[in-house]
């Protein structure tokens, strides 16, 4: 200890092109990073950098804190960034998350600024010569040799699983050995067994344990049958409770240390109320707790893609690449593969601005050469509406028409209907109008009833030069209008609606000039 104490750290100065490693290390209220060098299998330090986080930072998450030590380090030490290659080592996934593409701005921001050094991040193995302690327990808590005699310290899961007619779910009590409790209710949006309700709140429990990286658990439930099965005591016979059996045993295979026992349903009391709550269909509005939703049981086994041919192909390079980060050993190859970037294209002429990848991404999707090759959906973006107006009778146009002169019957009134495409039109005299004897007038299958000024084509004035006899002279005036040729389209309505002309008989024994004149095919000619 005293010769070590003797013989402190000397920065020591690099070579030119030689790779240094960066350890990254973040506490409550700091973040520090060492920049080392490799001689003779020893590393020695370059420089130390070193940070006090202020109020907004500290409730940054981990991950960001440390990749704010990161980005500290380039900007304190960019000289060294600029010519060496630098080693980010650490067991933590910080490349992933810095390049994840629907990261937080923050980190989008920082990921575009140090996308301009030779940054490579490999897992920390082990740390020789001068580094800090601190980076010897790096996220992980004191070293496991420094641990508490007896194994971790273990955690209590309580589940429970709810079922009615229609709804389906599953609470969940976590307790920490500091005595911190997490709760979480889950929703299954899938008709299941009580006994497969059961076994699927104890998978969503040890899923939950799993992604808080618990390694030693003491399990309490009130199902008789999934605690006997699970501890050997109870045979299997159902093919689903094998298959669930089986996804919870492969589960507890990835801790330390557990035990499973039944309690009574006043001691799980807090797992049932959680149970209910996700079956309840005021979940959404109570907001007590977060209940997620489960598609599928936990059985369903998810879709394998085979590969048709693993041969070498061009594009390997590439989805290395843009997958882990691994670059082709030939620095030209490497160079190229790296510069293809369109972001980082625009990186090397200079010029930088914080959306620049979303920029990028969105020329991208507009530019022809990047979307010659892609995808074209066939879906309509939006639901496809039905036009009925060209339809012959399928609307109509309403009005009334009065008063008029009094007729011997008691007309004084007329209501008119003319088609939207056709202009045929329909006319019958009222006595009065009110609303029963206007509604219940029927002309033919008429959709969308509304008024419109087409109906003036028979005006007031010409029904009136019939004085008391209009109501007689009406169906004439209407077999004359669906008899006579449009100027605007040169046919008649009749012909329009049903595909021939109509004549009287009187016109077949003496032709008239709409006889004489009609021609199949053209109408009446000139």
């Amino acid at each position: 200890m005293k010769e070590h104490l003797g013989k402190p750290p000397i920065l020591s100065k690099p070579t030119t092109g030689e790779v240094l490693s960066l350890y990254l290390e973040v506490s409550e209220h700091a973040v520090s990073s060492v920049l080392v060098r490799e001689e003779n299998k020893v590393q020695l330090p370059v420089y130390y950098t070193s940070k006090c986080l202020l109020d907004t930072e500290m409730r940054y998450p981990q991950m960001e804190k440390l990749a704010l030590v990161l980005v500290v380090t380039s900007r304190k030490l960019c000289h060294y960034f600029q010519v060496h290659s630098i080693q980010v080592l650490t067991n933590h996934r910080l490349r992933q998350v810095l390049q994840k593409p629907d990261t937080s701005k923050r980190l989008l921001k920082w990921s575009i600024e140090l996308s301009q050094f030779d940054i490579d991040y490999k897992p920390q193995i082990a740390i020789k010569g001068q580094a800090l302690a601190e980076f010897v327990a790096e996220f992980m808590g004191v070293p496991d040799e420094a641990k508490v005699v007896g194994g971790p310290l273990k955690w209590k899961l309580y589940v429970d699983g709810s079922s009615n007619d229609n709804d389906f779910g599953a609470g969940l009590v976590l307790h920490t050995p500091e005595g911190h409790k997490i709760t979480s209710a889950v929703r299954f949006e899938f008709p299941a067994s009580n006994n497969e309700v059961e076994y699927d709140a104890l998978l969503a429990g040890l899923r939950l344990t799993e992604h808080l990286k618990v390694e030693a658990i003491d399990i309490f439930s009130n199902s008789q049958l999934v605690v006997n099965q699970v501890k050997g005591q109870y045979q299997t016979r159902d093919e689903k409770m094998a298959a669930y059996l089986k996804k919870v045993k492969k589960a507890l295979e990835k801790l330390t240390a557990y035990d499973i026992q039944q309690v009574s349903r006043a001691e799980n009391s807090n797992a049932e109320a959680l149970a209910r709550l996700a079956t309840s269909n005021d979940a959404e509005l109570l907001k007590l707790v977060p209940v997620e939703a489960l598609k599928a049981p936990s059985t369903k086994g998810k879709l394998k893609v085979m590969s048709m041919s693993c041969q070498p192909s061009w594009r390997d390079p590439i989805i290395r690449y843009l997958v882990d980060s691994e670059l082709p050993e030939d620095k030209q190859q490497a160079k190229k593969l790296k510069g293809q970037s369109l972001a980082y294209k625009v990186l090397r002429k200079g010029y930088y601005w914080p959306d620049l990848k979303k920029e990028v991404a969105e020329y991208a999707k507009k530019r022809e050469g990047c979307q010659r090759y892609a995808l074209i959906p066939q879906q309509h973006s939006e639901d496809l509406t039905s036009i009925v107006t060209p339809w012959p009778f399928a609307k109509w146009g309403i009005d009334l028409i009065g008063p008029l002169h009094k007729t011997p019957g008691g007309y004084k009134y007329t209501i008119v209907a003319i088609d939207y495409f056709m202009k045929w039109v329909e006319a019958e005299p009222l006595t009065t109008i009110s609303e029963e004897k206007c509604i219940h007038k029927n002309f033919f299958s008429i959709v969308y009833p509304q008024s419109n000024g087409q109906v003036k084509a028979m005006p007031k004035r010409q029904l009136d030069s019939y004085k008391g006899k209009w109501a007689d002279e009406l169906p004439k005036v209407l077999w004359a209008y669906r008899t006579t040729s449009r100027t605007t389209k040169g046919e008649t309505t009749f012909s329009m609606g049903y595909g021939v002309e109509a004549v009287l008989p009187v016109e077949i024994s003496i032709p008239t000039s709409r006889v004489i004149w009609y021609e199949e095919g053209v109408g009446m000619v000139s």
